[in-house]
């Protein structure tokens, strides 16, 4: 492996247990909070957005198979954006914000602070504008190495995410959560 995959896939798993970790915490230590975390979302809203988690989930692990196993990060990483790091700033990016989510948005509802919801906020624009960029960085990618198939399973991957974590998290759900 070279030292762009190393990174990029450390980079994956601390920031995926953060995420998951926040995620498990949150929900263990405050059940009582398990209903208001979704606001106003009922129904089939709810519904859509749970299967869009599955299809975002399933389209990073795509964009990550195609970076790591098939050497698609030497082809993502030549933006001039971060120079060979592209790819593994913005994921970090991405999922150190997502992390904070679930903590500032129990904490919002726990004590009624406007400081902790903006933090909540702030963390779900930081990561749907994150993830955009990296589909942009995808999408960009002069390609040399990787096959068009996989780099549109890259992009299509990266897509997934950001217009759950663009449309479902930071547009609707911010709206419903602070109805």
């Amino acid at each position: 492996m070279s030292t762009q995959q190393i990174l990029f896939l450390t980079i994956n798993l601390i920031g995926g247990l953060a995420v998951i970790g926040s995620y498990v915490i949150g929900l263990g230590m405050f059940p009582e909070y398990r209903e208001a975390l979704w606001g106003e979302v009922r129904g089939n809203l709810r519904t859509g957005i749970i299967i869009s988690m599955l299809f975002a989930a399933l389209g990073y692990l795509a964009f990550c198979y195609v970076a790591l196993f098939q050497n698609g990060l030497e082809d993502f990483n030549k933006s001039d954006w971060f120079n060979c790091y592209t790819v593994s700033i913005l994921v970090a990016i991405f999922l150190i914000s997502a992390t904070f989510w679930m903590p500032s948005a129990i904490a919002y509802l726990k004590f009624s602070n406007t400081y902790w919801l903006i933090i909540c906020l702030v963390s779900l624009w930081v990561t749907a504008i994150s993830l955009a960029a990296l589909l942009g960085a995808v999408v960009t990618s002069d390609v040399e190495i990787i096959s068009s198939t996989s780099h549109y399973v890259a992009i299509i991957g990266v897509g997934l995410i950001t217009f759950h974590c663009l449309v479902f998290d930071a547009i609707i759900w911010s709206i419903m959560f602070t109805k």
